[in-house]
C-alpha cells in the first residue's frame, strides 16, 4: 500500500490504495477472535470488568439462530431474584423467537430447572446428557454458552446464583472461530453418540 501511495499518479489512484487498505483491516479485525474477562465476585471489583450475568444475559439476548448451553448444575429460584435467573428467562425467550437451543448437563434436576421458565408451545430444547460409567466421579463438568457457533462464554460458574452472584468465578468470552470450535467439538460427541438424548 505504502508503494500505491507513492506511486499513484491521480487522486482517484490514491483514493483506491486507501479504500483497499481500509477493507484489508476491517477484515483482519472482523476475523481476529475476541476475548473478554468475565467474572463473578460478591464484593466491589475495579470498573471495567464485566460480570458472568451480564456477559450470558448478553450472549443469550443477541442469539438469533443456535445457543449452546452445557453446564453441569442449574438451579432457579421462583422469585426470579438472580442473574442466573433471568438467564434461564432469556434462553426461553430465545427459543420463543425460534432459536434453536441445545442442553448438555449433568442430572435430570437441572434439565427440570432450565424448563422451569418455558413457555406453553414452544418446543422444548433438545436435551443431552453423558451416560453414567463405572466411575462415580465422572461428570458432565465445562460450563459453556455459545450463541450462533460465533459467540461463547466458557467459564468456572454453574449456572446458579452462587456461581453468578455469590462465588469467586473467572470466565472467558470469546467470539469468532474459538466459539466455533468448541460448539462444533459438543456437536460431535452428539453426533457420535458419545452424549446421549435425555430418557425418562
Amino acid at each position: 500500500y505504502r508503494d500505491s501511495l507513492v506511486a499513484a499518479h491521480a487522486v482517484r489512484e490514491l483514493v483506491l490504495a486507501l479504500r483497499s487498505a481500509a477493507e484489508s483491516v476491517a477484515r483482519t479485525v472482523a476475523s481476529t477472535p475476541q476475548v473478554e474477562v468475565a467474572w463473578t465476585y460478591p464484593g466491589s471489583s475495579r470498573p471495567g470488568l464485566r460480570t458472568t450475568g451480564g456477559v450470558a444475559l448478553e450472549i443469550v439476548d443477541a442469539s438469533t439462530r443456535s445457543l449452546l448451553i452445557v453446564g453441569y448444575s442449574v438451579t432457579v429460584d421462583e422469585a426470579m431474584s438472580g442473574l442466573a435467573a433471568q438467564t434461564v428467562d432469556a434462553i426461553a425467550r430465545a427459543a420463543e423467537r425460534d432459536v434453536v437451543v441445545t442442553v448438555v448437563l449433568h442430572r435430570k434436576a437441572n434439565y427440570r430447572a432450565l424448563l422451569s421458565f418455558w413457555r406453553p408451545g414452544v418446543p422444548n430444547p433438545s436435551a443431552f446428557t453423558w451416560p453414567a460409567s463405572d466411575d462415580e466421579m465422572a461428570k458432565v463438568h465445562a460450563k459453556l454458552l455459545i450463541s450462533d457457533r460465533n459467540d461463547a462464554l466458557v467459564t468456572s460458574a454453574n449456572l446458579t446464583y452462587h456461581g453468578f452472584e455469590r462465588n469467586i468465578e473467572i470466565g472467558l468470552r470469546v467470539t469468532g472461530r474459538p466459539a466455533a470450535e468448541v460448539h462444533d467439538r459438543i456437536h460431535e460427541l452428539i453426533a457420535a453418540g458419545d452424549l446421549e438424548p435425555w430418557r425418562d
